[in-house]
Formats: C-alpha cells, structure tokens, sequence
C-alpha cells in the first residue's frame, strides 16, 4: 500500500491517505458502537463510547504522522538523487573546458561511476549498503580529477 501511495503525486497519495484513514476509523468506531449497543447499560456505554473515539483518533493521527515521515524520507532520497545527478553533470561539463584527448580516460571513468551508482548503490542501498564498485570508481575520479592540470589561462 505504501509503494502504491508513494507512486502517486504527493497531492494524490495524500487525499487517498486521508481518505483510507477516515474509513478505516469509521469501520472501526462502527464496528465498535455495535459492539457496545449490545450493552445497555448506561453507565458502560458512555465511557467506553468516549474511549473508542478517543482511540480511533489516536490511531488516524499516528497514521497521519507515520506517512508524513515517509513522505518526508522520500523527498530527502528525491533531493539527494538530484544533487548526485547535478554534481555528475557539472564535473561532464567542466571536463569540456579541458582538451579532451587527456579527459578522455576521465569521462569513461564518470561513466563508469554513474553507472556502478545505478546498477550497484540503488540495489544495495535497500538493504542499507553501499556498493563498493562505485566507491571504487569515485576514488579512480577524484585521483584523476586531482592530477588533472590546466593547458590554457581559461
């Protein structure tokens, strides 16, 4: 349910949130009334009607809380993504502003980076590793980066 919801606009998965919780409360308080009409005793039914809307609110509002974290999560991995991919294109560009005979080697090792990030990291971030080709190609680039020196004044 959460992938379905986390694969729709934010508006979207929101509305179809809050709808979700309100029916699952109202099943649940319906369910309940019918459970404590049963008794009519008033002194029973009072309290213990108090105590299930007190209890459905308590249960829509931690749902409520539990999926404003996970929206809150996904925009962090969605922020992070974006800087990664800004970052990769800004070090392709600049690799322009040098000759590109001796970027060459450079930009298949970007390449090769971006590439480890995608078939490697991803898998391995959902089981909360990191995988070690892409950390090795990082290390190949900042290497390469770092010997890197300018021909021109520009």
């Amino acid at each position: 349910m959460i992938e379905f919801l986390l694969s729709l606009p934010m508006w979207v998965g929101c509305i179809v949130a809050m709808i979700s919780a309100a029916v699952v409360g109202l099943v649940v308080y319906f369910v309940s009334y019918k459970l404590i009409s049963k008794y009519q005793r008033d002194e029973l039914k009072d309290p213990t009607s108090s105590l299930f809307r007190v209890v459905g609110l308590l249960v829509s509002l931690m749902l409520s809380l539990a999926f404003s974290e996970v929206i809150d999560e996904v925009r962090v991995i969605r922020n992070a993504v974006e800087r990664e991919a800004v970052a990769i294109s800004d070090i392709f560009k600049n690799l322009i502003l040098f000759d590109n005979e001796r970027t060459q080697g450079i930009r298949t090792v970007l390449i090769e980076y971006t590439q480890a990030v995608i078939d490697d990291d991803w898998p391995a971030l959902a089981n909360d590793k990191l995988g070690q080709r892409a950390e090795n190609s990082r290390r190949q680039l900042t290497e390469a980066l770092m010997s890197l020196e300018p021909a021109t004044s520009n």
